[in-house]
């Protein structure tokens, strides 16, 4: 089974009690955001580490310190 493509790398990351992720874009492969955007995702609907799936993309994400 091959590794999943990354669509962007979301940084200072905060997986919120409602199953979204809030954070930095960086790396938009889809072309919708600049570097440094704040972006919410759609709802969380696997997560394997530090990868989060949602309905169109799929994510790595960098948990902010002390949360």
């Amino acid at each position: 089974m091959s590794d999943p493509e990354i669509h962007g790398t979301i940084k200072d990351a905060i997986i919120t009690d409602w199953g979204i992720a809030v954070g930095y874009i960086h790396g938009d492969t889809k072309g919708r955001f600049i570097d440094g955007t704040l972006i919410s995702t759609s709802r969380i609907l696997k997560q394997e580490g530090d990868i989060i799936h949602t309905r169109n993309s799929v994510y790595r994400v960098e948990r902010k310190q002390g949360n």
